[in-house]
């Protein structure tokens, strides 16, 4: 893939709290792009190895909020249709 692709978070869901517990990640290119470990600023996350986005498609990232030491902690995990 090239050097410089963009993708865009698309819609957010929010528990009652407020904290965002999925996205989705847009890809409007005629490529997959591979977003492994791509920082996510306005989610303060990271993307997990092995994530493609197909190409003209989309991902939704589930957020999950985990028991930790740190207040920033929880795992992500990835859906995408077959």
């Amino acid at each position: 893939q090239p050097s410089e692709v963009t993708v865009r978070i698309g819609q957010l869901s929010h528990d009652t709290d407020g904290r965002v517990i999925s996205a989705e990640i847009e890809n409007g290119l005629d490529l997959a792009v591979d977003i492994s470990n791509l920082f996510l600023e306005e989610l303060n996350a990271v993307v997990p190895p092995g994530v493609v986005v197909p190409a003209k498609s989309e991902v939704l990232l589930l957020f999950e909020r985990r028991p930790t030491t740190k207040d920033d902690g929880f795992a992500v995990f990835v859906m995408t249709e077959d």
